[in-house]
């Protein structure tokens, strides 16, 4: 496989570097790494990613590309300077206590671990105590989370420490841009499932295009609040809701037609 780093810093130079010579690189390189092998008697296929090459022949050269050839010792040298977080985000264990404020936060399952709790001035609000069931975390320093008062002692005591400039540079910022933009349209493309891809083994009418999203929710949110938003973008898009169908606890499926 070509190395295309000298090209696209040739590009960079001369400002006629865009994502779609990362995305080209995405779709050709692709194949070098993903094997599929089809089922016998069968529609389906199984797949072998060589992640190992993969991480070789396309992540170390965008590394090389954003943090230039010496990328390892850029990024030791980011890691080091990573000042200390102003957010908790302990993971509650099974049966651990968890706090809430009644007056502060911005919904119930906004919460604190103990350690937290007993340094902020939420122990002297209204609060409720309760149990963990496993999973979330604490949501000291979590502006959002908080009506006031977001952090604890430990916490607000710590001001996050600005990045040395003299690490990351424009050049930097510029490259990764360009670099993540592609990144995401690659992905967006590829995770498109087309109308006619699999429908009429469902069931479904050639000529309706009848599509079914999967989101998989946090531990910390509830059904509605992950449901909602994605309602609303749906019906803003002219996309008309027919079911919302909860899998389980964390897995919702919206299924939709299209009016468009």
């Amino acid at each position: 496989m070509i190395n295309p780093l000298k090209e696209w810093r040739m590009k960079f130079e001369t400002n006629s570097l865009a994502s779609h010579d990362f995305v080209s690189f995405f779709h050709s390189s692709a194949s070098n790494f993903i094997q599929i092998e089809q089922k016998a008697n069968s529609d389906l296929g199984s797949y072998n990613f060589d992640e190992r090459n993969a991480k070789h022949g396309v992540i170390e050269l965008i590394e090389k590309f954003i943090c230039g050839d010496n990328s390892q010792s850029f990024l030791e040298r980011l890691k080091s300077r990573a000042s200390e977080a102003s957010v908790c985000g302990r993971v509650f264990k099974i049966g651990e206590p968890t706090y809430s404020c009644r007056e502060c936060s911005m919904d119930p399952t906004c919460v604190l671990c103990s350690s937290c709790f007993k340094k902020s001035s939420h122990r002297l609000h209204k609060y409720k105590m309760s149990t963990s069931g496993g999973g979330g975390c604490c949501d000291c320093g979590d502006s959002e989370a908080w009506k006031r008062d977001p952090s604890c002692e430990e916490h607000s005591a710590i001001i996050p420490e600005i990045l040395d400039s003299t690490i990351v540079t424009d050049k930097n910022d510029k490259c990764s841009e360009i670099v993540f933009k592609a990144i995401l349209n690659y992905c967006v493309k590829n995770l498109q499932i087309q109308s006619d891809s699999s429908l009429a083994e469902l069931g479904e009418s050639e000529d309706e295009d009848v599509y079914c999203t999967i989101l998989y929710n946090d531990e910390t949110h509830t059904f509605e609040q992950a449901t909602n938003p994605s309602v609303e973008s749906i019906l803003l898009r002219d996309i008309d809701l027919q079911q919302v169908v909860s899998v389980e606890p964390s897995v919702f499926a919206f299924i939709t037609s299209s009016t468009v």
